[in-house]
């Protein structure tokens, strides 16, 4: 989830993996970057800033569920961005499609 009030991303315990459960509690990942958009998939989430950067998060795995660092995507400004299977697809700010495999 984002905190609206400044950007700061936070994990909902014991939801990695797509298990299925509601998760209990909140633990913040970070507070910087800035973000705006979140979308998240098999071992994977990607934010966009408030400045419109598309960054993904590193180091996600079952024993570190809230990864190690978010790493840019170099020259991607997005709106929106959402995660499907293992296609990245958002919209820029002229409603543009934009999209990429993931290859993990």
């Amino acid at each position: 989830g984002i905190n609206a009030e400044y950007g700061g991303v936070y994990y909902r315990r014991y939801t990695f993996d797509n298990r299925d459960t509601d998760g209990s509690g909140w633990d913040q990942v970070s507070t910087s970057p800035r973000m705006k958009w979140l979308a998240s998939g098999t071992n994977v989430l990607f934010g966009v800033s408030t400045s419109r950067a598309l960054y993904y998060r590193a180091g996600m795995n079952t024993g570190r569920p809230k990864g190690t660092s978010w790493v840019r995507v170099s020259g991607v400004y997005l709106d929106k961005v959402e995660v499907l299977h293992n296609l990245v697809i958002g919209t820029d700010s002229s409603y543009n499609v934009k999209y990429s495999v993931i290859h993990y």
